[in-house]
């Protein structure tokens, strides 16, 4: 079953690295993280990950909306999705 976690967040670069460190140690096999930034200053990854999608658009006036958007960028063979805060600690089997 293939897992993607949705995560929206706002100039929050510390915590979205955090957060893409938690992700990576995750035990579940079949998983894909989708990062939607909302923020006038862009933000990179150290380096390209098949499993991880970083996209930097602006504009969203909440978080609801950052969802919606996101939404488009999932995968039609893709079985469930969860949402994962960036502000948030997660054990190794969260997903």
């Amino acid at each position: 079953m293939k897992v993607i976690a949705v995560m929206a967040t706002c100039g929050r670069h510390f915590y979205s690295e955090r957060s893409v460190g938690m992700f990576l140690n995750q035990t579940y096999p079949d998983k894909h993280l989708l990062i939607i930034q909302n923020s006038d200053v862009s933000q990179t990854l150290d380096k390209q990950y098949d499993n991880i999608t970083l996209i930097n658009k602006t504009g969203f006036s909440c978080v609801g909306d950052i969802y919606m958007y996101a939404r488009e960028h999932i995968a039609n063979d893709t079985d469930a999705f969860c949402v994962y805060d960036d502000d948030d600690i997660y054990q190794r089997d969260h997903i």
